[in-house]
């Protein structure tokens, strides 16, 4: 007779809560309170309550804390992180993310592009689906080989060339501009920044670099060399001028007085005023110096690449007609209506990987659409943008990472939003959620927080008035009970 196969035990499906005891951060008062894990979590309240301090200061600052202590110390070392919360005991709690109410402002090669993933997606198409320049100027017509081979020969003149990669169209690595190095601006010196007063003289400071101890035996080296320092740089010949802007580098004996009274001959090597801003910035890593150098200077716009941060290479490539920077230049709502367009305008064999590309761009860019950034353009610089449209962005960003098992908590996403945005932003976060993460939001927007499927409001008053938990549960349950003249979902 055949044994039984036994029936499995059922596995015990694991913590279904956070569950946070004794948190007493900022106005917080003791608060014991459990957080569905899996689910859309919406915390409000009066302003001052402690809505903000129990999603991120404990729920973040805690789960991040302990994903942090999961490094090494060399790595911890080199990585800022938050103090422990003030909470006896914080159990069953993820990894968590925050999407800051204020995310921090990108520095100047950060672009729409590059904080999102639509940027790489199109670099993929370019290199993958474009119209490649031989070195000899025949344009080759686009070829499913180019995903696979090395090389490609021109059907002109049948020279070979390289097939350029996705990194080939990037302006922080290989297809950077080599004159301004992928920033899409040079920085020059300012005339009116080396000499803001030209009524006075080199005596009495007129050339601004050279203020300071670095530089300041320069006036007598100028004055060894035939300059008048005595008399206003604006009456200067055009020799001296262009001696103390530009004049080559030479050694002269000079005679120094001394605080003492009494003087030092030495030899000093020359520095011209311009020489003299550029050591200044040069050597400057911060602080002071740093700001002391940036009066000296102006931005302007790239001459070699005139601001699409591309190298020459990276422009020869063309897909439906246009460059990768023309693209770029589209709002993400034209390049969406573009991408039809792309896919008819390859071979009839390279059709199937133009509309796998295509479909993944179209992937990349949803959810921007969705919370109304159509109308920015990939080329369009990150400190620019609003603390909204950041914020925006790093969601988007989130939710096409398709991470699961991690806590995401946002601080008011719907500030700075227009209402028929808001919509788009419910889709992200329930986007979180169907990945199997856990969402906690702050916010007063009501129809945030009819999405969510439990509410926790913090209360009743302010400050001293605050600090508590005044009301838990589904949205039918929270306007089931007893009304606060703030409640936030109105009958």
């Amino acid at each position: 007779m055949a044994a039984s196969t036994p029936t499995p035990t059922p596995r015990h499906r694991g913590p279904t809560a956070i569950e946070v005891r004794g948190a007493r951060v900022n106005t917080l008062r003791d608060v014991d309170i459990d957080i569905p894990l899996g689910q859309f979590v919406g915390i409000t309240g009066l302003s001052g309550s402690g809505k903000s301090s129990l999603a991120m200061e404990v729920l973040y600052a805690e789960g991040s804390r302990r994903y942090l202590d999961a490094l090494s110390t060399f790595t911890r070392r080199r990585i800022s992180q938050a103090a422990k919360p003030d909470v006896d005991r914080v159990s069953f709690l993820p990894s968590a993310l925050a999407l800051r109410q204020r995310p921090p402002v990108p520095g100047p090669r950060s672009t729409v592009g590059t904080m999102s993933e639509v940027l790489a997606v199109l670099r993929l198409v370019y290199s993958r689906i474009g119209s490649h320049l031989c070195p000899n100027g025949h344009r080759l017509p686009p070829s499913y080989r180019q995903g696979i081979a090395a090389t490609r020969t021109c059907p002109v003149c049948g020279v070979e060339l390289d097939a350029p990669s996705a990194e080939d169209f990037s302006f922080n690595t290989l297809g950077a501009c080599p004159r301004c190095h992928g920033l899409g601006e040079v920085r020059e010196i300012d005339p009116h920044g080396i000499v803001p007063d030209p009524t006075r003289t080199i005596s009495e400071g007129a050339v601004a670099p050279w203020h300071g101890l670095m530089h300041s035996n320069m006036p007598l080296v100028a004055a060894e060399l035939g300059v008048r320092t005595d008399v206003p740089f604006e009456d200067l010949t055009d020799e001296e001028r262009e001696t103390v802007l530009h004049g080559p580098e030479v050694t002269r004996r000079i005679v120094m007085p001394t605080r003492s009274g009494h003087v030092i001959t030495l030899n000093a090597a020359y520095v011209n005023a311009y020489d003299s801003a550029e050591q200044i910035a040069d050597e400057g890593t911060g602080g002071a110096t740093s700001t002391r150098a940036q009066r000296f200077f102006v931005m302007r716009l790239c001459p070699a690449c005139h601001g699409t941060r591309l190298a020459p290479s990276a422009l020869r490539t063309t897909v439906d007609g246009r460059t990768i920077a023309e693209a770029c230049d589209l709002t993400l709502g034209q390049l969406e209506e573009a991408v039809p367009g792309i896919e008819a305008s390859v071979p009839p064999d390279t059709r199937d990987l133009a509309h796998r590309l295509c479909t993944e761009l179209h992937r990349a860019i949803a959810p921007l659409r969705s919370l109304g950034l159509h109308y920015l353009a990939l080329s369009r610089s990150g400190d620019t943008l609003s603390t909204g449209e950041r914020q925006r962005i790093q969601l988007a960003h989130t939710v096409l990472s398709r991470s699961t098992g991690l806590l995401f908590v946002l601080d008011e996403p719907t500030i700075g939003m227009h209402p028929a945005n808001v919509h788009g932003l419910i889709g992200a976060t329930g986007a979180l959620v169907d990945n199997g993460n856990s969402l906690v939001v702050v916010d007063h927007d009501v129809q945030v927080l009819r999405a969510a499927d439990q509410l926790v409001e913090m209360g009743p008053g302010a400050g001293d008035r605050g600090g508590r938990v005044i009301a838990q549960g589904s949205v039918a349950e929270i306007e089931a009970t007893p009304r606060l003249p703030h409640r936030a979902l109105p009958a």
